[in-house]
């Protein structure tokens, strides 16, 4: 998935419910971060860092690290919580999520799936989170970016799995 691909699926999103315009965002911040579907899922609002803009995520094996975003992601996501605010739950155990449904309900990794699904079947093009952090990788390194700074990123111990990130064949 390249940048004008993500575009296409941004779009193809639409932008009059709630939740398209949640799903957009969703497509931006996968490809804007490189984050794993667990991860995105899993962010509270108090991880995000607005000034610094990053976002301090939980990854495999409980390891914690933060991770960059950009000025764009930065204003679209405080638009999506704008919209946030009329749908999310007040309970102390929901109210601290960032994604959510109309329901108010965390969204799950099956629900991002699903929105994966049928923007796939909408667009035709190849949608997954773990697609979605590939391209992150190669765009990455493409704009210059440094690979050890990318492993970082990625949260990756080991150099050799980033190097899978940014060889273009590898998915």
């Amino acid at each position: 998935v390249y940048k004008r691909q993500v575009q296409v699926l941004m779009q193809a999103c639409g932008k009059v419910k709630f939740t398209q315009r949640r799903n957009a965002m969703l497509i931006r911040f996968f490809y804007d971060t490189g984050l794993r579907m667990s991860e995105c899922v899993n962010i509270k609002m108090g991880d995000i860092d607005w000034r610094s803009r990053t976002v301090r995520v939980i990854s495999n094996g409980s390891k914690e690290r933060v991770v960059p975003f950009g000025r764009k992601t930065r204003k679209t996501l405080w638009e999506y919580l704008k919209d946030r605010e009329k749908y999310r739950n007040h309970s102390p155990m929901y109210a601290d999520c960032l994604w959510i449904g109309r329901d108010g309900y965390p969204l799950t990794n099956k629900s991002v799936q699903e929105v994966f699904k049928k923007l796939k079947a909408k667009t035709g093009l190849p949608i997954h989170a773990h697609k979605l952090r590939h391209s992150f990788g190669l765009s990455f390194i493409d704009a210059g970016g440094d690979r050890g700074y990318l492993q970082r990123i990625l949260g990756h111990e080991d150099i050799s799995t980033t190097d899978v990130y940014v060889n273009p064949t590898a998915e």
